[in-house]
This record gives C-alpha cells, structure tokens and sequence, in this order.
C-alpha cells in the first residue's frame, strides 16, 4: 500500500504507476504488460495527433529540437543532421481521484512521441468499426438493423442492401472479421475500398 495514499483506489494507483513499487521491483513483467497494453489501445485508436489536440480544444504547437552541422577539410566533406527521435517509456500518472467513495481514477499517460492517452474520461478507443457510432443506435442488434429506416452508405458507395448485410455482420461478435473480410472479397466490393471510411472500417 502508498504510504500515503487515503483511500483504496489510490492505493491501487501506486502499485499499477509507480515503477518503485514492491510489485514493479520484483515482477518486472507486470509494467511490461501494462506497456503492451496500453500499446495496444493507443494503436486501436486511429486517431492522429491533430484530431487528439482538436477533440481536447488544445492548440498544435509542436517544436521539434532540429540541429544541422555541416563540417569540410580537404580529407573529407560530411554533412549530418540530427532530431529528437529517442523513444522513451511511457510515463504513467494517476492526476486524481473523484467519485463519492473515491472509486474513480483518472490516469494520463504519455508516450509514443509524447503523444497523451486519458483513462477515466470515457472510452478510450474509438474504433472505425464501432456500430453504435456508424447506426446511431445504442447496442444494435440484427433485428435493429433491418427495421432501421436509414443507415449509412458510405457516400453512395453502398446500397442499401449491402448496407445492411455489413451492418448485420458487425453486430455478430465472435465472427465479424471474417465476415466482413468475405463482404468485400466477394463480387467486386474490393473496389469500395477506395472509400477511406470503409478502409478505416476494414482496418
């Protein structure tokens, strides 16, 4: 347990952040994971940093450290140019505790280029995939989908028969990769594919 942490939930906050925990020192393994994970979740997002900074209302302001050296004598001309590209780990914060009995973290986390991921502030992945995103309806089901009056098209690429039949491959959890893979091997739905929507949805 923190030594000073006043409540469960930032107790489980220093075992899960801090790297000079009892548990981060004898099981190594366990911050790995963590890592992996939070890869991940940061790789299922598709989201670029413009969109993470706009979502937040935050301005780009990027500045990259860039440093040019050009060097001449008779033996040899060179010329070398230099950036801050060294990846670090992430570095993981529990910035607050809220909730009524304290049972809700918020965690930020930066890494892969100082890019941030939030946990606490509502899903963090986003998938192009996601079909209570792409029919507007909450936890649909197939019956849902074939008494909707409207779902997208995708810019007109889609009928609404092939709407449909995509729409109703994504509500089947445990088979929907290769259904949709099938969607578009068959016929010629491989053309479609120049839609970046339905890439972003393939991918």
């Amino acid at each position: 347990r923190g030594a000073t942490a006043s409540s469960e939930m930032e107790a489980l906050m220093y075992w899960l952040t801090d790297g000079t925990c009892p548990l981060a020192r004898e099981h190594p393994e366990f911050g790995m994971l963590r890592d992996m994970t939070l890869l991940f979740k940061f790789l299922t997002t598709m989201e670029s940093r413009e969109a993470e900074l706009l979502r937040r209302r935050k301005d780009i302001g990027e500045f990259y450290t860039w440093r040019l050296s050009f060097e001449e004598d008779a033996a040899r001309r060179r010329i070398t140019a230099q950036w801050r590209t060294k990846p670090a780990p992430p570095r993981w914060e529990c910035v607050g505790v809220r909730g009524r009995d304290l049972d809700i973290a918020d965690l930020q986390v930066v890494g892969f280029g100082d890019r941030e991921l939030r946990f606490g502030e509502g899903p963090i992945v986003t998938s192009p995939a996601d079909l209570s995103r792409l029919s507007g309806i909450q936890h649909a089901t197939e019956d849902d989908i074939l008494h909707a009056d409207q779902l997208p098209n995708f810019g007109g690429v889609l009928s609404q028969e092939e709407a449909e039949e995509l729409m109703c491959y994504l509500t089947v959890e445990y088979l929907r990769i290769p259904l949709v893979l099938s969607f578009f091997a068959s016929q010629d739905r491989a053309i479609y594919l120049f839609n970046t929507q339905l890439q972003d949805l393939l991918r």
